[in-house]
């Protein structure tokens, strides 16, 4: 909780927004980077995503859908707050939700700069 406290008072919003969603999806930054549009639904009070293939699934045979739950006691650990701000923040033009090739590099050597400073 402190670290995404500390993060949301950051310039950029990406290395906060990349670390509720791994934080709410437990898991890899790697996979992370790999939510598209075209996987999220609205399935009654949150949101549900998927990737389509993982370290161990690359064909995505085993895929199953994420509940992401909104947190209004706490907007900096909510990753639905998390997506908007994104959203507000960046121009995407694509199904990516964090488009570039090199995004989990970004965000593994941004997070590392944050945590020596």
């Amino acid at each position: 909780e402190k670290i995404a406290h500390m993060l949301a008072n950051e310039d950029d919003p990406f290395l906060w927004v990349m670390f509720v969603w791994q934080w709410n999806m437990i898991a890899r930054v790697s996979n992370i980077t790999t939510v598209t549009f075209n996987h999220m639904v609205w399935s009654d009070d949150h949101l549900s995503t998927r990737w389509s293939k993982t370290k161990m699934d690359q064909g995505g045979k085993r895929a199953f859908n994420i509940a992401l739950m909104a947190n209004p006691y706490d907007w900096k650990l909510c990753p639905i707050t998390a997506l908007a701000v994104w959203l507000s923040c960046t121009s995407i033009s694509g199904n990516a939700v964090f488009p570039g090739p090199k995004q989990n590099k970004r965000y593994s050597e941004g997070f590392i700069n944050f945590l020596l400073n």
